[in-house]
């Protein structure tokens, strides 16, 4: 922006210094470097905004890969707790089994400690 005001004061300047025949002439001129000058900034912003519109769309893709495979993870996750649940629970099982087979074989010696004792 500033250099559209330097660029309309130096205009200014010029069309003072010019004689009146030459003056329409000259603005001819310096609309058409002006309206080039314009044309080229828009193009320049259409083509960053362009990029910019593409990284996004890019970004966006990944950020949507990095979602899904959050969501595998996380569903692999619940997969592993609930086995862990099972196995904690058989674990839990066999250890009171363990202990009922314990006090079974010490019952079982009892009996035939007290039948050898007969």
């Amino acid at each position: 922006m500033d250099w559209l005001i330097a660029s309309l004061v130096a205009l200014l300047d010029e069309v003072s210094e010019k004689p009146s025949g030459a003056f329409s002439a000259f603005l001819d001129e310096r609309a058409l470097g002006f309206a080039g000058m314009l044309s080229e900034g828009r193009n320049a912003t259409n083509a960053a905004t362009d990029a910019a519109v593409e990284s996004l769309r890019s970004d966006s893709e990944l950020i949507t890969a990095l979602v899904d495979e959050i969501d595998a993870l996380n569903r692999e996750v619940a997969e592993l707790s609930a086995r862990n649940i099972i196995l904690t629970e058989t674990q839990w099982r066999l250890e009171a089994q363990h202990e009922s087979d314990r006090m079974h074989i010490r019952e079982l010696i009892a009996e035939m400690v007290r039948r050898d004792i007969r």
